[in-house]
């Protein structure tokens, strides 16, 4: 079984490695070259699409084109959604909310319901989202680092410090067994840090499949101070194993059923 499951990926890893080069790709092409029927090569495909990585035509694939707004592709940004409508099913009335810079943990703001919560995050973006009458949205000040819209600095710093949280949701680059949870900016690993740090209830990673097993320069935590990552059913098997092990509870989200 696990040696059929490596043959599926790593012929999935290759039809990506041939679009990057032909852009464009046939079915009848792909099955012919790796020695496996249509169907299967089909069902790679649907799979590759459901991923952000690849568009399905008539009789093929080809590269996904990417929104000009989002620059990602509408399957990844479907995978955000569902992540964070889940992770908002963890959140009580009169809750104080953490949410760092990161996309998908801000989404979360999108499924609050009537519930009466205080958010506070270093999110720009969170002012153009849609909120609840019962919302309380406060945002950390501090200076602004582009493109993510991040606030950071001292007066974000100081400001955390003076509250204390009662759920952290919390997005990153990259969540690995032995290096962490790790961001690609120092400033913003202080600001993480410190959000996980004052949080006295659940702290959750919310985490696509890009992320999960990545590793980026600056440490925000240690995988011990994680409660929850909710990540997509296409996360790595063996990266989420060692994730349990260490005494996290992952939970996998279908982005097409939620």
């Amino acid at each position: 079984m696990k040696n059929a499951l490596k043959n599926v990926k790593k012929r999935q890893q290759a039809i990506m490695t041939c679009m990057e080069t032909a852009e464009s790709i046939r079915v009848d092409d792909l099955a012919v070259l790796y020695g496996v029927s249509k169907a299967t090569i089909r069902r790679d495909l649907r799979l590759l699409e459901d991923m952000g990585k690849l568009k399905r035509t008539h009789g093929g694939a080809h590269i996904q084109p990417v929104s000009a707004i989002s620059k990602e592709a509408p399957e990844i940004t479907r995978i955000r959604l569902a992540l964070a409508k889940v992770a908002s099913s963890y959140i009580n009335n009169h809750d104080i909310i953490f949410i760092n810079s990161s996309e998908t943990a801000i989404f979360i703001l999108n499924y609050l319901r009537d519930l009466t919560t205080t958010i506070i995050t270093n999110n720009v973006s969170a002012i153009y989202l849609k909120k609840e009458d019962s919302t309380t949205l406060v945002l950390s000040g501090g200076e602004i680092r582009y493109p993510k819209e991040a606030m950071v600095g001292d007066i974000a710093i100081n400001t955390i410090s003076k509250i204390t949280g009662s759920i952290c949701i919390m997005g990153c680059n990259g969540i690995h067994p032995v290096h962490g949870v790790t961001t690609e900016s120092f400033h913003e690993a202080k600001v993480n840090n410190l959000f996980m740090e004052n949080t006295n209830g659940l702290r959750i990673i919310v985490a696509d499949y890009r992320k999960i097993g990545a590793r980026y320069p600056f440490r925000s935590v240690e995988t011990t101070q994680v409660d929850i990552l909710i990540t997509d059913i296409f996360a790595p098997a063996d990266i989420l194993n060692s994730l349990e092990k260490q005494g996290i509870e992952v939970i996998q989200v279908d982005p097409l059923s939620v």
